[in-house]
C-alpha cells in the first residue's frame, strides 16, 4: 500500500453508483451496477517522499498525480426482512474494472482493467411499497487492492 510521508495523499473523494436489480422472491435477487469511486491525488514537491510498499520514493520535481477507478458489477443479493419496510442484506459479485492514471509531467493517461471480487453489507427502509432509501458497505478487490465504498441512496421499484 501507500504510505505518504512527506507528500501530500488524499484518498477520499466522493463517488456514485446507478444500478438495476430482480428480485427472484423475499430473499434472493441480483444486482447489476455502474460504480464511480472518484479520485485518489498524490502531489509532492521537490524533495518529498512517500512509500510505496515499503520502498522510499522521492520526488524530482513537483509533480501531481490523479487516479480513478470505475467498476461495472453483477452481484447476487441475500435479504433478510427485520420489519415489513426494513430488510438488511448481503452482496457478493464479479466486478469488472478499469483503473486510469495521469500525471501533469505526462501529456497521456495510463489505464488498466480486470475482473475482481465484490461484496457489501447493507440496510434498506422502504417507504412505500415503490421507494425506498438504502445504506451499504461495499468492497471491491481491483488488482489485489481494496476500494471501499460506502454509499446512500434512493431505491424505485417497479412492479
Amino acid at each position: 500500500g501507500i504510505t505518504s510521508t512527506t507528500a501530500n495523499l488524499d484518498e477520499e473523494d466522493m463517488g456514485f453508483k446507478f444500478l438495476f436489480g430482480l428480485d427472484f422472491d423475499n430473499d434472493f435477487g441480483f444486482e447489476f451496477s455502474f460504480n464511480e469511486f472518484g479520485d485518489t491525488t498524490l502531489a509532492g514537491t521537490t524533495g518529498e517522499q512517500i512509500v510505496i510498499d515499503n520502498t522510499l520514493y522521492v520526488f524530482s520535481e513537483d509533480e501531481t498525480v490523479k487516479i480513478g477507478a470505475r467498476a461495472v458489477t453483477l452481484s447476487g443479493l441475500y435479504k433478510k426482512n427485520l420489519s415489513s419496510s426494513i430488510s438488511l442484506f448481503g452482496r457478493l459479485g464479479l466486478s469488472m474494472w478499469t483503473v486510469e492514471g495521469v500525471t501533469n509531467l505526462a501529456p497521456d493517461s495510463a489505464e488498466d482493467s480486470g475482473t475482481g471480487l465484490h461484496y457489501g453489507i447493507g440496510m434498506q427502509y422502504d417507504l412505500t411499497n415503490n421507494i425506498g432509501f438504502r445504506g451499504e458497505y461495499e468492497i471491491h478487490d481491483i488488482d489485489g487492492d481494496n476500494i471501499t465504498f460506502m454509499n446512500i441512496g434512493l431505491i424505485t421499484h417497479f412492479d
